[in-house]
């Protein structure tokens, strides 16, 4: 389980230089997602992997505001059950960001193959 605190703790020290820029990942995927759902309105014929892109990449800069936050309001953890709940949730959030950048790369990938080679 030595693993994946170090993974956890590397990626931390790495992304805590850009903690304090996490309101504008918010801002992103939030207007991403907003322009994802105008976007079938304005242009009906549009091809439906621009949409998928669209929405998969504001769950990308959602995941990743949300971890960008955690890592910028990072306080030691509260003892007893509160803080074993606190690390559950701050894990959570690590690995739920961790799969969702991780399944956003190879979607990404595919649906810009996909554009290119079609």
């Amino acid at each position: 389980m030595e693993a994946p605190v170090q993974i956890k703790q590397r990626l931390f020290s790495a992304l805590t230089p850009l903690a304090k820029w996490h309101a504008p990942f918010g801002y992103i995927g939030t207007g991403l997602f907003a322009g994802s759902i105008l976007l079938p309105l304005v242009n009906p014929q549009l091809d439906a992997q621009w949409w998928l892109l669209c929405i998969s990449l504001s769950a990308g800069f959602w995941a990743t505001y949300a971890l960008l936050k955690q890592i910028q309001d990072h306080r030691p953890k509260p003892a007893g059950l509160v803080g074993w709940f606190v690390g559950l949730w701050h894990t959570l959030i690590f690995w739920a960001w961790l799969l969702v950048a991780s399944l956003l790369l190879v979607l990404v990938v595919k649906l810009l193959l996909f554009v290119i080679f079609n």
